[in-house]
């Protein structure tokens, strides 16, 4: 039985779009667990509040990226955010990416700074390699200001 390929993508858009709806509420605490966590045979309520930052970070991904949901940088930079306040250390690169760019938020690189050194400190490389880079483009008086600011701390949103 051949399915018309229009009939495949409505059904795939379908479906990514009611996954997004899930991810959402799994990353802001609130709404019914997502399907596929419970399918999952994961689904402890531990699980379910170490899982909130990814889902929110996979939110920002799909934003970012224009992934089932018109791209829209500003919204992407409040997921990553809510991800990055979490400790999840890939929210805290792209948030800093954001900052130091101003792609959907004000250019900010002293909080760049502070998000990169946070995510390297619980050892993500690509945050490390980041902040060399990001350190290289800082003034002085920048940099001076950079060390004596303290470090987000992850906490709940």
């Amino acid at each position: 039985m051949n399915v018309p390929v229009a009939k495949v993508m409505q059904c795939t858009n379908t479906f990514n779009q009611r996954m997004l709806l899930q991810l959402q509420a799994m990353g802001t605490g609130q709404g019914e667990v997502p399907t596929i966590v419970l399918r999952s045979g994961n689904a402890s309520q531990d699980f379910i509040n170490r899982s909130q930052p990814v889902a929110a970070y996979f939110v920002g991904l799909a934003y970012l990226k224009g992934f089932t949901i018109s791209k829209h940088a500003a919204a992407s930079v409040l997921w990553f955010e809510r991800a990055a306040k979490k400790g999840h250390s890939p929210g805290q690169v792209r948030l800093a990416r954001a900052l130091r760019s101003g792609l959907g938020t004000d250019t900010n690189l002293l909080a760049a700074n502070a998000w990169l050194t946070a995510a390297a400190k619980i050892g993500n490389a690509v945050a490390r390699t980041e902040l060399a880079a990001l350190e290289k483009i800082m003034n002085p008086q920048e940099l001076e200001q950079a060390k004596g600011q303290p470090l987000p701390q992850p906490g709940s949103v």
